[in-house]
């Protein structure tokens, strides 16, 4: 399984990460997903662009976390102040 120190170093290059959330299971076992918050919204765009990487033999998918905010409904994803991503992560 994926470590969050693992995280940590490869979007480092991103910019300054303020958390990582890994979700368990019941069982103790990482659930298959993640949330990383950036300090700066070009940062988590600029690792949405290692869509696909595999870090330890799991591969990345990555897309802008989802805001429910009323003040950015009617805006485009470029627009909104997104600074979190969602990490999915597959067996390669």
């Amino acid at each position: 399984e994926i470590e969050e120190w693992q995280l940590e170093d490869f979007f480092a290059g991103c910019g300054e990460i303020e958390r990582i959330s890994l979700p368990q299971g019941d069982d103790g076992r990482l659930r298959g997903f993640g949330f990383i918050t950036f300090a700066e919204k070009e940062s988590a765009n600029a690792a949405i662009e290692l869509q696909g990487e595999v870090i330890d033999e799991e591969k990345l998918e990555l897309d802008n976390l989802r805001t429910t905010d009323k003040e950015n409904k009617d805006k485009t994803k470029a627009e909104k102040n997104i600074d979190s991503i969602i990490i999915a992560l597959f067996k390669k």
